[in-house]
């Protein structure tokens, strides 16, 4: 039987933070996120007998926040997963949570209902940068809920942090590593700031203060530095993790493993087609209610030719690279020589240098 991963986005948060460009509604509108997830329920029904021949071994709960639901809710919507696809018995289940949100009470609910991997937004530790950002949280309330979350049952926890922020030095990055570190999650992503136009930064434009470019190299360079001493390896060019926790369900996106996503704005890969819903919950509700969703922003079938390039620009994001073939290795001969690919057998991988502007040189290797 075919294996298959399970994106389902929730696109409810307490507030938008001011980097934020993902489909989100803010505020507490229960009966909204009520009658959203029973559209949810309502689509998982319709496409039961589609998925028949697949089973699925990863299920990734998206947001906005997920933990802001209810456990009413939570419930509701795990049931419907459940009712209607065949998971693996060790099927990976990861929620996406916030501090603001959710308590060890409700943590051991969503252990009960099978979640076993949580996703946290820490972001940062220093208290000014955390305002800057629009968090909700201290990090003093985030160590709390992680330890909740420790204390309810969950033993694989990944937490977010963010580099090149407003605001933010080298050192202040190296002591949100080192704080994190301290609580010894299994997983850790560091995503580098990307400043959106339609985000509250993004409406700043140039009277945003960022660090400049020598000094954002420079945190991703120690900071990967210091995650590897203390015994978290880079299994992606954001992500570094303790042996043995690798997020199996990105690990599908990025080795062009399928992929059925659920909700406004969520994207699916199904028989060499890509597809995504519009970002608008009304229209998805309203869809599912009356029985007529099909619409979907984009439906693309991958040819031969684009599939080969989407192997080497996401097999690229992985430190363990890609296999590369005679064409591909002498297009890197200049990367290699520089340090900023590495070679080892037959593969080929993005060194740290080289992941810095893994950018620029996918789109040399791609531009044809």
């Amino acid at each position: 039987m075919k294996r298959i991963g399970l994106y389902i986005h929730i696109p409810f948060c307490l507030q938008k933070c001011a980097y934020c460009d993902f489909y989100s509604i803010p505020g507490r509108d229960e009966a909204l996120q009520k009658r959203y997830i029973n559209a949810l329920t309502l689509h998982m029904k319709t496409l039961s007998t589609t998925m028949e021949d697949r089973v699925f071994d990863t299920v990734y709960i998206g947001g906005g926040t997920p933990g802001l639901l209810t456990a009413e809710m939570l419930t509701t919507l795990i049931n419907g997963i459940n009712d209607n696809f065949k998971l693996t018995e060790d099927a990976e289940i990861t929620l996406e949570t916030n501090p603001a949100v959710a308590d060890e009470a409700k943590f051991r609910v969503m252990r009960s209902l099978g979640i076993n991997r949580l996703s946290m937004g820490m972001q940062s530790s220093e208290e000014s940068v955390l305002r800057t950002l629009g968090r909700l949280h201290t990090f003093d309330q985030f160590a709390e809920t992680f330890r909740e979350a420790r204390r309810a049952g969950f033993e694989n926890l990944s937490a977010d942090v963010m580099y090149a922020l407003p605001g933010q030095t080298v050192d202040g990055l190296l002591e949100t590593i080192r704080s994190l570190i301290a609580l010894s999650p299994e997983h850790i992503s560091m995503y580098g700031l990307k400043v959106e136009e339609n985000t509250p930064f993004g409406r700043l434009g140039g009277k945003l203060s960022l660090p400049d470019e020598d000094i954002q190299c420079e945190m991703y360079e120690r900071a990967c530095d210091l995650l590897e001493t203390e015994g978290y390896h880079r299994y992606e060019i954001s992500n570094f993790v303790k042996d043995g926790y690798e997020s199996r369900h990105n690990l599908r996106y990025w080795q062009r493993e399928e992929y059925l996503g659920l909700g406004p704005a969520a994207h699916s890969f199904v028989d060499g087609v890509r597809y995504s819903y519009p970002r608008d919950i009304m229209a998805y509700i309203t869809a599912l209610e009356q029985g007529s969703l099909t619409a979907t922003d984009s439906l693309i079938r991958i040819t031969p030719a684009e599939a080969e390039a989407e192997k080497i620009m996401l097999g690229l994001r992985l430190a363990e690279g890609i296999i590369a073939t005679a064409e591909l290795l002498k297009k890197c001969e200049n990367y290699l020589r520089y340090g900023f690919m590495k070679r080892k057998g037959e593969r080929i991988a993005f060194t740290t240098k080289g992941f810095l502007v893994s950018n620029t040189i996918l789109a040399e290797l791609l531009d044809d």
